[in-house]
């Protein structure tokens, strides 16, 4: 048991140090324009905040990752009466459902209670396939739900995953309201040292970023764009803009990448965005 311990501690050591080292040269001195440090309290209060962060959110990664191998995890989750509409969360590169055990949860109790993880592998699959996928996924919850319009929630990747799901009319024509969280709408030099043709493809200036469809008009689905100013995966922080009009952006408070997911006050933008949206829409959630 203590060496299991030591080693999630110092895996969870390694990949935040090594983060956060290529955040204080890029992010704090080549794209100082992107934010000011001085608004979270300077340049090494930034740094160090955002360091316990990614500890933190790594232990809990490595943790908590077996557990999206298992059917509660990936199968549809309905909790309590059918309220509020139907939720399609989808991970990032690298993980597994399990990134949205709390996430679910927190939701679940605030009244979005019909809730599935759109589940894919990190090797193998072309983007472009997995993308497909997630639209035939989000017509059938859909469908599933008598024609309900679905609320799409992305971390990372799967925010680039849901784009190119709603270039398709009739999958875009099925979505309520989008939330992303740390999404690479411009890439990360940070992708050229990952595994695999899905972490190519975040590389700045790669042919998937150039060839991502339109954003859908924010007056049929409306969009939440939120990225943090200490965010150690997507680097230069200007990688965090999306690329072209369409969603509404937001700065969270100090956090990681990783632990955006997890993190309560991102949770409650991101809740606070959806309940103005679905009472807009005529619907509830609660």
């Amino acid at each position: 048991m203590t060496v299991l311990l030591l080693f999630i501690l110092g895996a969870a050591f390694a990949v935040s140090a090594l983060t956060y080292s290529f955040y204080w040269y890029e992010a704090l001195n080549l794209d100082r324009e992107a934010f000011d440090p001085r608004a979270h309290g300077g340049r090494l209060r930034l740094a160090l905040a955002g360091f316990a962060s990614s500890l933190a959110s790594q232990a809990a990664l490595i943790v908590t990752y077996p557990f999206g191998f298992m059917r509660m995890v990936r199968e549809p989750a309905v909790r309590g009466d059918k309220t509020g509409p139907p939720v399609v969360l989808v991970h990032g590169i690298y993980h597994n459902g399990a990134a949205w055990l709390l996430f679910r949860r927190r939701l679940a109790r605030r009244g979005y209670r019909t809730l599935h993880s759109f589940c894919y592998s990190s090797f193998g699959p072309a983007f472009g396939e997995i993308a497909a996928a997630l639209g035939r996924k989000i017509r059938t919850v859909s469908e599933e739900n008598g024609g309900a319009k679905v609320v799409l929630i992305g971390h990372s990747m799967g925010g680039l995953l849901i784009r190119a799901a709603l270039g398709e009319p009739q999958t875009a024509a099925r979505a309520l309201a989008v939330v992303t969280l740390g999404t690479p709408f411009r890439g990360s030099k940070l992708a050229a040292l990952g595994v695999g043709s899905l972490s190519a493809g975040l590389v700045p200036g790669s042919p998937l970023l150039r060839n991502l469809p339109p954003f859908p008009d924010p007056e049929k689905t409306p969009w939440l764009c939120l990225a943090s100013p200490a965010d150690n995966m997507v680097l230069p922080p200007s990688g965090l803009t999306p690329d072209m009009a369409g969603p509404v952006c937001r700065q969270t408070p100090v956090v990681c990448h990783v632990g955006m997911i997890y993190h309560k006050p991102t949770f409650e933008m991101a809740l606070s965005f959806l309940d103005e949206t679905v009472r807009g829409q005529g619907g509830a959630a609660s």
